[in-house]
C-alpha cells in the first residue's frame, strides 16, 4: 500500500489553490494517495458562505484588497472549534503523517495536531513557499513555521535566485515564433489589480488579448481584438464532486452571444487557462507566486503591473532580475517591442532547464514506499 499525503490548501487564493491540485494530480500519477483539505471546511457555514462577497469586492476595486492584505490576520480564531477536533481526530484515527502544507493560515492546526500526537517524531511537514517573500499567511505565524521542511520555489531579497520549478504540463514550451501574436491578461485567481485599466490601451496600441473576466459585468458589448475567457463564478474551490475530489475551475471562452458554456473535471491534469499562456507572447498580470509558476513552465514571460504586498514586490524583483519579466511601464517606453519578449522567453528556457523539480524532491524527501 502506497503512502498517504495530506495537502493541505485554501480558497483564499486561487495561487494556492491550483498549485495544489497540481501537486496531488502528479504525485498520484507517481503512485501516492494525495487528499486535498480546504481551510474553508474548518470555518463556521456563515463565514464560508460570505467569502464570494469579499471575492467580488475585491475584484471591483484594488484598494480595498490592499486594505484587506495589510488587515490579515491570524484565522485560528476563526475556525469552528469543533470541526477543528473532528479533522484531528480522523487524521489520527487515520494514522495521517506526511503533511505539505501550501498556506501559512494552517499552522495552528498542525501545531494542534502534534500536541495530541504521542510521536511527532514519525511526522513529515513541509511548507510550500509560493513567493520569493513573506506573504501574510506565513507572516502572522513568524517563527512557528521554523521547526518545519520549509521547501521555497523562489528566493528573492540578496539571494535572487530560481530554487525550484513546479511543472503544470508535461508538455515543452512553444517555440516563441509559433505561437499567436496575443497575451494573455488578467488578475490572478480572484481577479484583482490593474490589469482592467489595460484592456483598452492595449486596444489602441492594436495588441490583441485574452481577457479573463471574473463576473459577467467584465464582458463589454464591443470586443475587437480581444477575446474573453472566463472562470465561473458560482464555482468554489471548496467544492467537491460526486468522487470527493476537487476540480481546477471551471474554465472557458465567453461567444459573440456572451453565453459560456463551462467544463471541468477532476481528471484533468493542468487548468484549461495554461494553454492561452503557453500559446500567448506574454502574460499580463500582477507578478503573483502562481503566475511566476505559470511563467517558467510555459516559458512565458510576465509583462507586471502594481503587485499585491510585500511577496509580490519581491516576485517582481526577482523576476525583473533574472530577465523573465518586464513592469509594464518599461515595455510601454520600449515601444511595446517583441524583440524584447523574445529574449526574456529565451531566458526562462534555459533557466527551466537548469531548475530543480519540485515534485521529485518531495517524493524523495517523503521517505514513503510507493505503489
Amino acid at each position: 500500500m502506497s503512502a498517504f499525503v495530506t495537502l493541505l490548501s485554501a480558497a483564499n487564493s486561487l495561487g494556492i489553490y491550483v498549485p495544489a491540485k497540481l501537486l496531488q494530480h502528479q504525485l498520484r500519477a507517481r503512485g501516492l494517495q494525495v487528499q486535498i483539505e480546504m481551510l474553508e471546511q474548518l470555518y463556521p457555514t456563515v463565514t464560508r458562505d460570505s467569502i464570494p462577497r469579499y471575492r467580488k469586492a475585491f475584484h471591483q476595486s484594488f484598494r480595498v484588497a490592499k486594505t484587506g492584505y495589510h488587515l490579515a490576520k491570524n484565522l485560528g480564531d476563526t475556525l469552528e472549534t469543533s470541526k477543528v477536533e473532528v479533522l484531528l481526530s480522523k487524521w489520527k484515527d487515520e494514522g495521517r503523517k506526511h503533511f505539505i502544507v501550501m498556506t501559512g493560515f494552517w499552522i495552528p492546526v498542525i501545531e494542534r495536531y502534534k500536541e495530541i500526537m504521542s510521536n511527532t517524531s514519525s511526522l513529515t511537514i513541509q511548507l510550500i513557499r509560493l513567493d520569493a517573500g513573506e506573504s501574510a499567511s506565513y507572516a502572522v505565524h513568524k517563527g512557528l513555521g521554523d521547526d518545519y521542511r520549509n521547501v521555497w520555489m523562489f528566493e528573492g531579497n540578496e539571494k535572487q535566485q530560481l530554487c525550484r520549478q513546479l511543472m503544470v504540463s508535461s508538455e515543452a514550451p512553444l517555440p516563441f515564433e509559433s505561437r499567436a501574436d496575443r497575451y494573455t491578461i488578467h488578475g490572478g485567481g480572484w481577479g484583482i489589480g490593474t490589469y482592467q485599466t489595460i484592456i483598452d490601451p492595449a486596444r489602441q496600441q492594436q495588441l490583441a488579448l485574452n481577457v479573463i473576466a471574473y463576473y459577467v459585468d467584465d464582458i463589454p458589448n464591443h470586443r475587437d481584438l480581444h477575446r474573453y475567457y472566463m472562470i465561473d463564478p458560482k464555482w468554489n474551490p471548496w467544492d467537491i464532486d460526486e468522487h470527493g475530489d476537487h476540480r481546477f475551475p471551471p474554465f472557458a471562452e465567453v461567444n459573440e452571444q456572451g453565453t459560456v458554456e463551462f467544463e471541468s473535471s477532476s481528471s484533468r491534469a493542468y487548468p484549461e487557462v495554461f494553454d492561452l499562456i503557453r500559446n500567448s507572447r506574454a502574460v499580463i498580470s500582477k507578478p503573483g507566486g502562481a503566475t511566476l509558476v505559470d511563467s517558467l513552465s510555459a516559458a512565458t514571460p510576465i509583462i507586471m503591473l502594481e503587485p499585491f504586498g510585500s511577496h509580490e514586490e519581491a516576485n517582481m524583483k526577482l523576476w525583473e532580475s533574472a530577465g523573465f519579466g518586464i513592469r509594464y511601464e518599461q515595455w510601454k517606453e520600449a515601444g511595446f517591442s517583441i524583440d524584447l519578449l523574445r529574449e526574456l522567453h529565451d531566458n526562462l528556457l534555459r533557466a527551466r532547464e537548469k531548475t530543480v523539480d519540485v515534485v521529485e524532491e518531495l517524493i524523495v524527501s517523503l521517505h514513503v514506499p510507493i505503489n
